[in-house]
């Protein structure tokens, strides 16, 4: 055995296996005993189990017809679907950019290299701050204890953060106000001697122009808040057309108890039907070099009550409801022309949009929405909401997606490539709605009533075009006043933070 053999010298541990029942077929059992008497008796432990289990069932614990949870359809290929992990954590965390480290010319004792001489100086104050490759002169000192303290910090921190630190708004005295977002304090105020309807900035970064529709007219705001390059490609949208220059453009901007733009109303509709266009197309001198002021005025046959941009910043339509067949005009800003695509009148129309990538236009009548191919100049679809009257429209950033405001208090959700009716009809309002809005970057949805409540919504849609937009409650914002049966009359989201400005009716 230590030798590894085994201990009986015949044993074999390697023989031929012998199969003993499959063999050879046999017609008898191996055994002839007989069957024992409890396996023909009912169980007794068995009983007791269906009586428990049938005391669940009356009472409700135990369900027998429950029906299977819906699982989607699409699922994770190659690996498990980590979906519900992201949205139980929350999504991933993104580290904001580190500020540059400072050089050797921040420095309290910089090199002598470092340091301006007299005519690098003078050069450096009279150079524009836009051109400056320091925005501050070097300066040498003892010892640390003799710096002063830095005299640019207020402005360099604030040149770090310019989202979105101003917002236009308006109220019944005809006046057009600038404020700042973040102090709350009003930089600017224009008197444009009309009830003020809309007001929309223009989506070109490039162009600090604001969008105004007041009674008959559509001005073009210049809010000069730009740096020294955006400032001059938005003096450049407007100069270089004298002839048709207003001599009242000379009035102090400034002033809010001055209109800036007081043009007789009868005289401007003279001229646009004697040159038989449906516009008129003013000009005003900007103020100072920041050109800030009217710049120009767009005079209709009618009063303007709704005005859209193209996402290009190029293209803007106004909506004209008593002009007829000119109702919905379309104005180049880069050719100072108008032109009507439509040549007889839709209905009553409510507002109008263009699509974010597509050259697809939205018309929304009282009670359906179209959508147009400029292109093509025809009807691509035709949406029907279902509603009463049709109050307001948004088109989601991707363009597939639609949203509808109603004054019968419904919010209704069209997918394009679904279906002409509504994928959703939400009602949760008390009252007429106002406005809608998607935000551009994040999935927020908003809605504005005159209940005096902004409901907002988390609203995903996803690329795969199996899976349905998913929307969640995730806030009412309350507090505003409602004034003369008006609440919320406007709503807009930051282009890129997640925040929410509001407008309300204020008397």
């Amino acid at each position: 055995m230590q030798s590894g053999a085994f201990a009986h010298p015949e044993f074999d541990a390697h023989a031929d296996l012998v199969e003993v029942f499959t063999s050879e077929k046999m017609i008898h059992s191996l055994g002839n005993d007989q069957e024992p008497k409890s396996r023909f008796v009912p169980s007794k432990w068995e009983k007791m189990k269906v009586l428990k289990i049938m005391k669940g069932i009356r009472e409700g614990r135990i369900q027998v017809d429950k029906k299977p949870d819906d699982k989607p359809d699409v699922f994770q290929m190659w690996f498990d679907d980590d979906q519900e992990a992201v949205a139980r954590k929350g999504p991933a965390h993104v580290q904001a950019p580190k500020m540059i480290l400072p050089g050797h010319a921040e420095s309290y004792n910089p090199p002598e290299e470092y340091l301006f001489t007299e005519e690098e100086k003078r050069a450096w104050l009279e150079m524009d701050p836009s051109d400056r490759e320091l925005n501050f002169i070097p300066q040498k000192f003892n010892s640390l204890r003799d710096v002063c303290g830095y005299s640019n910090f207020v402005r360099e921190r604030f040149e770090r953060c310019l989202d979105l630190y101003v917002v236009s708004s308006t109220i019944y005295h005809h006046t057009v106000r600038l404020w700042e977002v973040e102090t709350g304090r009003c930089l600017h105020t224009w008197n444009v001697g009309a009830v003020v309807i809309k007001v929309e900035w223009c989506p070109n970064k490039d162009h600090h122009v604001v969008a105004v529709a007041a009674s008959k007219k559509m001005l073009l705001l210049a809010t000069g808040t730009g740096n020294g390059d955006e400032t001059d490609i938005t003096n450049a949208l407007f100069d270089g057309d004298e002839s048709n220059s207003d001599p009242l453009a000379d009035v102090d901007v400034e002033d809010p108890s001055v209109t800036v733009v007081d043009t007789a109303e009868a005289d401007i509709d003279d001229a646009a039907r004697k040159a038989r266009m449906p516009v008129k197309w003013t000009y005003h001198a900007g103020k100072g070099r920041n050109g800030r002021g009217v710049r120009a005025v767009l005079h209709h046959s009618g009063a303007v009550t709704d005005v859209a941009w193209h996402y290009k910043g190029d293209y803007l339509a106004t909506v004209v409801p008593a002009a007829d067949s000119s109702s919905v005009l379309i104005h180049q800003l880069s050719k100072r022309t108008s032109q009507n695509p439509f040549s007889k009148k839709l209905g009553v129309i409510q507002a109008v949009s263009f699509h974010p990538t597509k050259p697809f236009f939205f018309l929304a009548t009282q009670t359906h929405v179209r959508v147009y191919n400029l292109v093509q100049q025809a009807m691509v679809k035709k949406l029907s909401s279902g509603v009463k009257w049709i109050s307001c429209l948004h088109v989601h950033p991707t363009g597939d997606h639609v949203l509808v405001g109603s004054y019968d208090r419904r919010l209704c959700w069209f997918d394009l490539d679904l279906s002409s009716t509504p994928f959703k009809t939400l009602k949760y309002h008390e009252k007429a709605t106002r406005a809608v809005g998607f935000h551009k970057r994040y999935p927020l949805m908003a809605s504005a009533s005159d209940d005096g409540t902004i409901h907002i919504f988390h609203a995903m849609v996803y690329s795969d075009l199996i899976k349905n937009p998913l929307i969640v409650p995730l806030k009412i914002l309350r507090g505003h006043e409602v004034t003369g049966g008006l609440g919320v009359m406007a709503l807009a989201f930051h282009p890129t933070l997640v925040r929410a400005c509001r407008g309300w009716m204020m008397m």
